[in-house]
């Protein structure tokens, strides 16, 4: 854990990591929400906003991931992660979305097979169906087989390895 003060509006950290890219978690308040940012070079510029447009809540002490510069990986996070949220505030049915979703990160996993990224948004997509999760994981790389992003794949297919979900 780094624990970095804000000054003028900006917080600096340095240390060194045994592999990039690596997953970056910040969270700028005690109420704010996590950000999950991979850094994939030596210098990475990253901007959060509090201007959130949350209903019924004082959004002056939460924050998110506004803009990223100098990391392409994680540019590839936020980029699909601003996506993602795009769909899942538009006016679809549920099962439209779950279905753009899953076509959405498969054709990112196509295009990024050997990315951290990959393994990780798939890790996290509790939503699928089995079959759905499966069919992913078979696109992205061996190369990943090994990290810390695949496990989260592994975890998922347990998870998800029900009889009653298989044909789902």
């Amino acid at each position: 854990t780094l624990i970095s003060e804000i000054k003028d509006g900006r917080f600096y950290f340095s240390g060194t990591v045994p592999q990039m890219p690596i997953l970056a978690i910040f969270r700028l308040s005690d109420h704010s929400t996590f950000a999950k940012v991979y850094i994939d070079s030596s210098q990475t510029n990253i901007d959060f906003t509090n201007e959130l447009k949350v209903q019924g809540i004082n959004s002056s002490q939460l924050f998110q991931l506004a803009s990223i510069s100098g990391s392409a990986t994680g540019s590839q996070l936020l980029n699909f992660e601003k996506k993602k949220g795009e769909l899942i505030h538009s006016d679809l049915s549920d099962e439209i979305k779950m279905q753009v979703f899953n076509e959405h990160l498969s054709s990112f996993i196509r295009q990024h097979p050997k990315s951290k990224v990959s393994a990780f948004l798939l890790g996290q997509a509790y939503d699928l169906s089995y079959k759905q999760a499966k069919e992913n994981s078979e696109l992205i790389d061996a190369s990943l087989h090994e990290s810390t992003e695949w496990s989260g794949v592994e975890r998922l297919l347990d998870e998800l390895y029900k009889p009653q979900f298989i044909n789902t």
